[in-house]
């Protein structure tokens, strides 16, 4: 194609054309409130520790986590499945961070975000209980577990595959819809933009998974763009500034019983 030639002409036409268009899975009806993308989550993990079989309890409350996680951090999936212990989810005191390299990110930018401070005691209960669990499994697929925060029923790390099919089986089995990971970001974003307008930049740059970079239209203010008020303002939406009962009080109350 001759580059030096105006090629104008193509956008004109294709103009109406886009305008017709209707894709083959329109995304409307299947957007979701982030909060109630969280509560699944969170009813998940409650729902585990109700389960006899100690394999049902681990799968099942790692997927409640994975969920909750999403919603109030919509990470794509290969920084979800990344995640690896002391290396991008690195604890600092009594938190625990979100820490991922710009070599690893599709923006390259470096992601750095605090552990959702509702789901803090969840992933206490999942390192110490059932990623153990998980951990002692040998199958077919059994590999090196390293570091990996997400593991299968082989004791093995969780695949991007496996991760993808686990979380949009639960979504079509709680929310009777088919929601896949990546479309946890546009769930977020269509919630802050539909119920706090004036953070819709944070919306863009959730679904181009650059929430920490500040506007570039705006330059005066860098200094005040702090990654906390973004996080804020993500867990309010997802759900995650609600009160959720500690998951430490839940495992007394159910051994109690």
């Amino acid at each position: 194609m001759d580059q030096q030639r105006d090629w104008s002409w193509l956008n004109r036409l294709a103009g109406p054309v886009r305008a017709r268009h209707r894709p083959a899975r329109p995304k409307r009806p299947r957007l979701v409130a982030p909060r109630e993308l969280f509560d699944l989550g969170v009813d998940l993990m409650v729902a585990a520790e109700r389960r006899n079989a100690a394999c049902d309890r681990a799968t099942t409350y790692r997927d409640g986590l994975m969920i909750s996680l999403l919603a109030a951090r919509p990470l794509r999936l290969a920084n979800l499945v990344g995640l690896t212990l002391d290396r991008t989810l690195v604890r600092r005191g009594e938190e625990w961070w979100i820490e991922i390299p710009a070599a690893e990110t599709e923006t390259k930018e470096p992601i750095e975000l605090p552990w959702p401070e509702p789901l803090i005691d969840f992933l206490h209960i999942y390192l110490v209980s059932h990623r153990q669990i998980l951990a002692e499994r040998q199958g077919r697929w059994t590999r090196p577990i390293g570091q990996a925060l997400w593991l299968s029923i082989d004791g093995s790390p969780m695949t991007r595959r496996a991760i993808y099919d686990r979380i949009a089986k639960c979504m079509l089995k709680g929310l009777w819809k088919a929601i896949h990971p990546h479309f946890f970001r546009d769930c977020a974003a269509t919630g802050i933009a539909l119920e706090d307008p004036r953070h819709i930049r944070i919306a863009s740059r959730l679904v181009g998974q650059s929430v920490l970079r500040p506007p570039r239209s705006n330059t005066t203010k860098r200094a005040a763009w702090k990654p906390a008020a973004s996080c804020r303002i993500t867990c309010s939406h997802c759900g995650a500034a609600r009160n959720v009962a500690s998951p430490l009080h839940v495992a007394e109350d159910s051994s109690s019983g």
